[in-house]
């Protein structure tokens, strides 16, 4: 009886899924993003909070396209919608930087945010603001 009792205690404890934001804090940002569809069918204008986590957990993990399909659904909240505008605008730094890079575009003209805290926008600014040469792509 007590081999049964303990079977099942363990097989609800390891079945139960992690709380989204605890998840997020330990680090698991694959599994998370893996996931986003079903965040996306469980949370969709419910809860943009955890939704927001779900996008900056793709982000976390430098996979741009995945944050997308969140921020198309971010819009009910001012901070869904601040989140979306952030998301969205890294995507435009990133064509934006193929065009610099293959179609020889100017970048000085072009006013977006700065962002600092994400690789593109980094190298976005450091386009914008110095000579940088070209070799090769």
């Amino acid at each position: 009886m007590k081999k049964i009792i303990l079977t099942v205690f363990f097989t609800f404890l390891f079945s139960a899924e992690m709380p989204l934001n605890v998840a997020f804090k330990k680090g698991f940002y694959y599994k998370i993003c893996d996931k986003r569809w079903d965040y996306i069918n469980k949370y969709i204008n419910k809860r943009e909070d955890l939704l927001s986590l779900v996008a900056y957990a793709c982000l976390k993990r430098r996979n741009l396209t995945p944050a997308l399909d969140l921020a198309k659904v971010l819009k009910t909240t001012p901070l869904g919608r601040k989140n979306a505008t952030y998301i969205t605008t890294l995507f435009l730094m990133k064509k934006l930087i193929l065009e610099y890079i293959f179609d020889d575009i100017n970048l000085n003209n072009i006013k977006l945010p700065v962002i600092n805290d994400n690789l593109l926008g980094i190298v976005f600014n450091y386009i914008q603001t110095k000579k940088v040469k070209k070799e090769n792509n």
